[in-house]
């Protein structure tokens, strides 16, 4: 089941009911936010009637993700050939590039290529969190759908329905997550985010080794986000002092999001003034 996003699961049925589905799409939003988990619900859908996330093959998508870092042009040139093919389960042969943030200038070129002449049974979504690192020329040939933050009321329902959490943890998890479900799931199954957590409180003390914690932070790239969210969450509970560090931290994470930055020098920039 997916929480918080009842309206865009209801239009999106619609769509698919009324013959009226776009050949592109492009879910933008933050990340951990669902635009992952409701494109792989949506295939669900189309190929077996259920927007749920089963635990069965998907034999009507083709999921593209960053490999080493980037989404490269080879890639692309496999799901072209995907794509051309007839779909037997469902209406659609779907393609799902997840984190295409990450794609090479020559990936979006053949993506833009793809979009421009798409196979008639064809079905793109792609799916960011940088929307500045897509090209205008590519974004103007797709259909674009926001994700936002979840409202807490959502999440709370989500780990005690879903995760069986009781109720006054659930308040803290979601309290903590600010908006994103990724991140409260993360919270209960990942010992990656109690350590970004604690790397975010212990950066705040006076007394410490800020390049080293910054060092740590960068050698496990799944600490980036729980850290910098947890430090976000920490440094808003007193906005005015703190607002300058963070306008600072909000647009070196943009700037993070983009596979050809320099994330390193992005994280001390932000950081070192706290």
């Amino acid at each position: 089941m997916l929480f918080g996003h009842d309206d865009k699961i209801k239009i999106f049925k619609n769509l698919v009911k009324e013959g009226s589905l776009a050949q592109s799409y492009l879910f933008f939003g933050e990340s951990h936010i669902g635009k992952y988990l409701f494109a792989k619900m949506f295939a669900n859908y189309l190929e077996r009637g259920k927007f749920e996330d089963l635990d069965l093959p998907l034999t009507e998508a083709l999921i593209i993700s960053p490999n080493e870092g980037s989404i490269k042009i080879k890639e692309v040139r496999r799901a072209k050939y995907f794509l051309s093919q007839k779909p037997v389960n469902s209406p659609k042969r779907i393609l799902i590039i997840d984190d295409a943030n990450n794609m090479t200038s020559q990936a979006q070129d053949a993506i833009l290529k793809i979009t421009e002449e798409p196979p008639p049974n064809a079905l793109i979504l792609i799916i960011t969190s940088g929307l500045d690192t897509i090209s205008d020329t590519l974004k103007s040939r797709l259909q674009k759908i926001y994700f936002a933050r979840l409202k807490n009321i959502d999440i709370k329902k989500m780990l005690i329905e879903k995760y069986n959490i009781e109720a006054k943890k659930a308040d803290l998890l979601t309290q903590e997550s600010l908006g994103k479900p990724g991140l409260a799931v993360m919270a209960i199954n990942q010992e990656q985010f109690r350590t970004g957590r604690s790397l975010a409180h212990q950066i705040q003390k006076k007394a410490i080794n800020k390049r080293k914690i910054i060092e740590e932070v960068l050698e496990d790239p799944l600490l980036i986000d729980p850290f910098i969210t947890t430090l976000l969450a920490d440094l808003s509970k007193d906005p005015l002092k703190n607002i300058a560090i963070l306008s600072s931290i909000m647009d070196r994470v943009v700037k993070i999001s983009d596979f050809t930055t320099n994330k390193r020098l992005q994280l001390e920039a932000a950081l070192w003034n706290i």
